[in-house]
């Protein structure tokens, strides 16, 4: 806590700097960034490592004294305490930097924000205040023209309204998003909502409209050649079966999935 406090001191001054937005190249500029790259590298495998990475970058964009890279280097810290389960050093760390971005009017900086601080009530459990950051960013993408962003915030908040068993809002959110996806023809995305379509139908108890989704998800990762994603529809296609009973079919998409995952070492 000691080292937290000191980081938001130093936030603090930043924020009373006249000069911080400099031009002026500084030598440690690509060390700063490394460091965030780091961060994020070992963030899901070795957080404490992160963490080191993570306080690292923030002594180099100190130095630099650029407010718009410190704010981001605190976004990559309160990631770190996010994954470590310490969720008010992550809001605490993330609402200062946004509130760093907001002043330097980096709209982009601040619609991420938004949605770091939507990742870390979606970890505690607060539906509705994941739902309201996430608006937040939305309204921002959208503003901005921002299609594929905005689209992604649609399919989060689509989980979201699931979680909370709001079928309908949840089926409104995943279908615009869809909608845009379509129109900017990312593939890659799309899967992700049909999975997720799937995955609402399945808990609506709608069996066949999940396979169905589940099926049009896997026909894409299967022109993409994502064998992760391959992996995920057999799971997700077992579960289904499973669903209605059917367990000797459960059993064998479960079976590929497992194929595939040893392949990719995801099990």
């Amino acid at each position: 806590m000691k080292m937290m406090l000191h980081v938001f001191l130093v936030a603090l001054a930043l924020l009373g700097t006249a000069n911080a937005q400099q031009e002026k190249a500084s030598p440690n500029t690509d060390q700063t960034q490394r460091s965030i790259n780091l961060t994020y590298h070992h963030l899901n495998d070795d957080p404490e490592t992160a963490r080191f990475h993570a306080m690292e970058a923030l002594r180099y964009a100190h130095s630099e004294n650029d407010k718009l890279k410190y704010a981001l280097t605190l976004y990559s810290f309160a990631d770190v305490y996010r994954r470590l389960g310490d969720l008010n050093t992550a809001k605490d760390s993330a609402s200062t930097a946004l509130r760093m971005c907001v002043e330097l009017g980096a709209r982009k900086e601040q619609a991420e924000g938004h949605e770091l601080l939507a990742t870390i009530y979606r970890s505690e459990a607060k539906h509705f205040k994941y739902i309201e950051e996430l608006k937040k960013a939305a309204h921002i993408y959208n503003e901005d023209d921002k299609l594929l962003e905005y689209a992604r915030t649609q399919n989060m908040m689509g989980v979201g309204f699931k979680n909370m068993a709001d079928f309908d809002h949840a089926l409104t959110h995943y279908l615009e998003a869809l909608d845009i996806l379509k129109k900017i023809d990312d593939t890659t995305e799309i899967a992700r909502v049909y999975t997720n379509l799937g995955v609402l139908s399945k808990n609506a108890g709608n069996n066949e409209k999940a396979l169905e989704y589940h099926r049009k998800s896997l026909d894409l990762y299967n022109a993409l050649s994502d064998q992760k994603g391959i992996g995920n529809c057999f799971n997700n296609m077992g579960v289904v079966y499973k669903n209605m009973g059917n367990y000797e079919l459960a059993i064998d998409w479960y079976r590929e999935a497992i194929d595939i995952w040893k392949q990719t070492n995801d099990v």
